[in-house]
């Protein structure tokens, strides 16, 4: 995959944030922290042993499909760094590029958000997160709100979420039939991923 990584900082207006996760970052900014969790991704991306030393013992990651089915509806420990090492390998395996912006929204004493823009092109295979027959020059953005949490140094808690709809609806190319065809193909293979995840596994490359 051609993986094409920015990081901006702007100033941005998360009022809804403002007295409860600190304020919005300023422009061209990038703090200790943000660039913390830059080097623990980068970590993740290449499956380094190195990135358990990122979380703490009882990292906590939640939110989004990919955590549903897991038990309480979120994965701890290891186990969440291991399935974070999954989840980046099936799709930057599976798209001919991903380019992502990150941008850091507001921080305080213990806790980071960033929001993360992606522009997916051109699907490697025609089979997709139980879709079928996807167009070569399928072309779709998606958009990403996590919350990041830490404690002594590491990260603790990441909660994510996404237009889980909106993504499928563009891998449907609109079409909802398609989706309740790829939802019966894709739960399954959730279920699964959960599971390895816990059994230790983390997909190609892992050591």
């Amino acid at each position: 995959m051609a993986a094409i990584r920015r990081h901006t900082c702007p100033v941005l207006s998360a009022i809804f944030m403002w007295g409860v996760l600190g304020s919005p970052v300023s422009a061209h900014e990038q703090s200790e922290r943000s660039r913390f969790v830059d080097k623990c991704l980068a970590l993740i991306d290449r499956h380094d042993d190195a990135a358990y030393d990122c979380y703490t013992d009882d990292y906590v990651l939640s939110g989004g499909p990919e955590t549903y089915f897991a038990s309480g509806r979120k994965i701890v420990g290891r186990e969440a760094v291991r399935s974070k090492m999954m989840l980046g390998t099936g799709d930057s395996g599976s798209f001919d590029s991903i380019a992502m912006v990150w941008t850091d929204v507001a921080e305080s004493a213990n806790t980071l958000v960033r929001h993360l823009h992606q522009d997916f092109k051109g699907p490697k295979n025609p089979n997709y997160a139980g879709f079928t027959n996807l167009p070569r020059d399928l072309q779709f953005p998606v958009d990403v709100i996590t919350i990041y949490t830490f404690r002594d140094g590491k990260i603790a808690s990441e909660f994510f979420q996404y237009d889980s709809m909106g993504f499928l609806l563009d891998l449907a190319q609109r079409n909802p039939d398609r989706i309740a065809a790829a939802l019966k193909v894709m739960i399954p293979m959730m279920e699964k991923m959960n599971k390895s995840g816990v059994a230790g596994e983390a997909g190609p490359g892992h050591k």
